[in-house]
């Protein structure tokens, strides 16, 4: 089974926080690669949704993923759909960030 991946109005702004954190850091170039590496891994979900950690102390249903041990991108499975509710940079309370 195929699932589609949505992604929340809030993971959007919180994705591009992190690119707008990157630019700053590294350059425009680099910031660019680093959200579609992101946006890349939140599509993988697609194919294995269950794959992540349950995370039902936070909110039931809630499961996360780590991309490179510096972005946790937590989501929730509905139906046929996986919808990122929050992506975060590495050291931010992700219970904190779903709720935002």
């Amino acid at each position: 089974m195929s699932y589609s991946v949505i992604l929340s109005p809030r993971a959007f702004r919180q994705l591009g926080a992190i690119e707008a954190w990157i630019e700053q850091e590294s350059g425009p170039a680099v910031a660019r690669n680093y959200r579609q590496e992101i946006v890349t891994h939140c599509y993988q979900l697609e194919s294995f949704p269950e794959r992540g950690t349950p995370r039902s102390d936070l909110s039931p249903g809630l499961r996360t993923i780590v991309h490179r041990r510096r972005v946790t991108i937590a989501y929730e499975v509905e139906h046929a759909r996986v919808v990122i509710v929050a992506i975060v940079g590495r050291g931010r309370d992700i219970g904190a960030a779903i709720s935002e």
